[in-house]
């Protein structure tokens, strides 16, 4: 029972250690996006 949980804890500070930088990477694309978005609307 004690490995099982000790086994979830890794798999959640893994999971973390995934889902932070790709929030990151949308997050910078989706203001890299907006940029250009924007400046498409200005220039038409």
């Amino acid at each position: 029972e004690n490995e099982s949980g000790a086994g979830q804890a890794d798999w959640r500070r893994n999971d973390m250690y995934y889902i932070i930088p790709c929030i990151y990477l949308l997050h910078q694309s989706w203001k890299l996006f907006s940029v250009v978005l924007e400046s498409f609307l200005r220039s038409h």
